[in-house]
């Protein structure tokens, strides 16, 4: 089976100048984000951890998430994203439950993590930063875990915990692969195409909003925390972002209708092809209004 972080690795072989990842005005090509996530694997695997081994991501989405990721599943690991709101006793439980062997998060959460590891018997390495391993990029092994099977972890998301404690839900690389490839062509992604990144790593919408672009050869655009919650700023953002691709809740996308600007809003979604909605109810009437103010040129999912 060709692996996820395979495909975007041979994106980058022929397209190595492309943008990949846009975050607050700064930029990461395909061939940096190819670099990047081979020294972060190998890293990694200097720090001991083997085929099937956990990694938790706790730390606030950058330019660093993504070969982040790519760096886990190509060593061969299996990544464990942790929202960074997430309080201390509830984080305890997570590292717990899941059994990192390392946690990678960063400066302003550093305390919160060494809190909840510290009553846990079996203590992973604490990273502020993710792992650089020596070498020339070029010259490392792609994808060096052979032996894994289609159907191995790639990821453990929790669940809210709305009923009770979260549970840590596991995806496999064969359906997480089938779903973005499905998906991909569903939609007739394509290299020029430019996709919002809005959720938190720690639900699994995430997934599908820089995966998908990044095994096309698209751009990721992240919007920070503090932009999705503020419809203003949001809009600001997402004309600056040129996006082709969103996904968003109905709560978001109301809240976008309900601002007085129009011009700012047309300007936001003039190149627009389609709206993913999910997540929540979504009404007849928004719609309708989103029709009436924005018209019809774009698909709405």
């Amino acid at each position: 089976m060709t692996r996820i972080e395979q495909l975007i690795f041979e994106q980058a072989d022929r397209n190595p100048d492309a943008i990949a990842v846009e975050c607050d005005g700064a930029r990461l090509t395909y061939g940096q984000l190819k670099s990047d996530a081979l020294l972060i694997s190998r890293g990694l695997q200097n720090l001991g951890l083997q085929p099937g081994g956990k990694v938790v991501i706790f730390q606030e989405r950058s330019l660093e998430t993504f070969p982040l990721v790519l760096g886990i599943w190509n060593a061969g690991g299996v990544v464990v994203p942790i929202n960074p709101n997430t309080p201390v006793k509830l984080l305890q439980w997570m590292i717990q439950s899941s059994s990192p062997s390392i946690i990678v998060t960063e400066g302003a959460l550093k305390d919160r993590t060494v809190a909840a590891v510290d009553v846990i018997n079996s203590k992973p390495v604490i990273l502020e930063d993710a792992p650089s391993g020596n070498g020339t990029p070029s010259k490392m092994k792609q994808s060096p875990v052979l032996d894994q099977e289609d159907d191995d972890a790639c990821y453990i998301i929790f669940t809210s915990g709305s009923q009770g404690r979260p549970k840590g839900v596991r995806g496999s690389h064969r359906s997480l692969l089938h779903y973005l490839k499905w998906h991909a062509k569903e939609f007739s992604v394509t290299e020029a195409d430019r996709f919002s990144q809005i959720a938190p790593l720690s639900f699994d919408f995430s997934l599908k909003e820089f995966l998908v672009p990044l095994i096309c050869g698209a751009c990721v655009c992240i919007a920070g925390p503090n932009t999705v919650i503020n419809p203003r700023k949001f809009v600001e953002w997402a004309a600056q972002s040129r996006l082709t691709m969103m996904c968003c809740v109905p709560t978001l996308l109301r809240s976008i209708l309900e601002l007085p600007d129009d011009d700012l809003r047309r300007r936001a979604f003039q190149n627009m092809r389609s709206v993913l909605i999910s997540g929540e109810m979504l009404r007849w009437e928004d719609i309708k209004t989103w029709r009436d103010r924005l018209g019809s040129s774009m698909s709405l999912f």
